[in-house]
């Protein structure tokens, strides 16, 4: 949505904003309470979209944009795409290893782990947080699955454990929600005897 040309949206992430905040204010939240949105659509031409979101992110609410987090997508823009955004608007990036599973510029396993922890650097309040979810099917890539199947995580958790940050927020984002994140507990717990 940041990256959108039209007004009525950009109010409508306004009021997205505002909801947040009394939202946060009425939980007690401090300011590492985060608001995760991704860049929104490319429209044909992702340089052009790119400034646009600039743009859209200095008008935004000063509360929002310390609250702002960016997260790669699955069609329009690449981690690498939306960790450049990032870094220069100072917001941090939730990596989504599926989004990026789908849609990437090719980077190597090196260069995947660089990325990564670029990511993760640009938490400076907590812990960098991820998404994580697995393909329905072959047929449908982009599509969530009921459950995260761990050998398609598996990769990404070898990563991680290399890179190294003390803590890691997983959100995972399968269609059986907190039995999808319980079953992925187990299913590390049995096979590599790791998972806190």
């Amino acid at each position: 949505v940041l990256s959108n040309p039209k007004d009525d949206v950009f109010v409508w992430l306004l009021r997205y904003g505002e909801y947040h905040r009394r939202l946060f204010t009425a939980m007690g939240l401090d300011r590492r309470a985060k608001v995760v949105v991704h860049v929104g659509g490319s429209y044909k031409d992702p340089e052009r979209a790119l400034i646009q979101a600039e743009r859209n992110f200095a008008r935004l609410d000063p509360w929002l944009q310390r609250r702002l987090v960016l997260e790669n997508d699955d069609r329009s823009f690449t981690a690498r795409q939306v960790l450049s955004l990032a870094t220069r608007l100072g917001v941090p990036m939730v990596f989504d290893y599926h989004h990026h599973a789908v849609h990437n510029e090719g980077e190597s396993e090196a260069e995947l782990e660089g990325l990564i922890g670029q990511a993760f650097a640009t938490w400076t309040d907590r812990p960098p947080k991820v998404h994580l979810s697995s393909p329905k099917s072959a047929a449908q890539p982009r599509a969530h699955a009921d459950y995260v199947d761990w050998q398609f995580a598996l990769p990404f958790f070898r990563l991680v454990e290399r890179i190294g940050p003390e803590r890691l927020d997983v959100m995972v984002e399968a269609k059986r929600k907190d039995l999808a994140a319980l079953a992925l507990r187990e299913t590390y717990q049995r096979e590599i005897g790791a998972v806190d």
